[in-house]
């Protein structure tokens, strides 16, 4: 009877495989969620605001207004004028459409206003102003 000795033959080091690939497939998820929101156009900071609403899934036509007055609609930067035209043809198409602006905290009342009037004269029914909770 012979008793057999572990050789070099029969010790196995232990697999860094899937320990690598775990890695990888952890650098490229966290790749994928840091992507997941694309940054606004505009640095837009909206009021405060004590109450709040839902954002339902809908598809809404969004407008940005900086601070120093600068508009844009859906990630595309457009004068004034040309961000109601354009607005009026999306409205064309879908009457019911939604907009929803998200202007700057420090924006002038008057400028915001002035761009409401506007909006209503292309035929904008329902508009919502976006706000932010105040933090706590």
């Amino acid at each position: 009877m012979r008793l057999r000795g572990v050789s070099d033959r029969d010790y196995k080091e232990p697999s860094v495989v899937p320990l690598v690939n775990i890695v990888f497939l952890l650098l490229i998820f966290f790749m994928l969620l840091g992507r997941l929101t694309s940054p606004e156009v505009l640095d837009v900071q909206p009021p405060a605001s004590a109450s709040g609403g839902q954002v339902d899934s809908r598809r809404d036509l969004l407008i940005l207004v900086s601070n120093d007055g600068r508009m844009a609609l859906d990630d595309d930067e457009l004068e004034q004028d040309l961000l109601t035209s354009a607005v009026a043809k999306f409205l064309e198409e879908d009457p019911a459409l939604r907009v929803r602006i998200k202007a700057d905290a420090d924006l002038d009342a008057v400028k915001l206003i002035r761009l409401m009037e506007q909006l209503k004269e292309a035929g904008v029914k329902r508009l919502l102003l976006l706000t932010e909770r105040p933090a706590q």
